[in-house]
């Protein structure tokens, strides 16, 4: 089982406080996780190739429009624009 000490440190590590009470909780449910990929871990595979084909496939690499491209296509469409940047109205009062 996963320790007390184990749990505190997984809980700093994700800057989160426990009670008492929540750790008694993680540790079960930890265990119940750890447990299962025990049982998956156990499994015997007969003909591991079959399986390897299934995430072997692969899209192909197509260029795509770049960020900047895509910005430069925006700004000269937008009739609102200052320079390199969209010229957008004021938010905040300058009194």
């Amino acid at each position: 089982m996963i320790s007390e000490e184990q749990i505190k440190h997984l809980a700093k590590l994700a800057k989160i406080e426990l009670s008492s009470k929540e750790i008694k909780i993680f540790q079960k449910q930890l265990k119940k996780v750890f447990d299962y990929v025990e049982q998956l871990n156990s499994i015997k595979i007969k003909d591991k190739g079959k399986l390897q084909g299934i995430c072997s496939e692969f899209r192909e690499d197509e260029p795509k429009q770049s960020l900047r491209e895509l910005r430069n296509e925006l700004l000269r469409a937008s009739y609102y624009k200052k320079g390199d940047y969209f010229e957008v109205p004021g938010i905040f009062d300058e009194n």
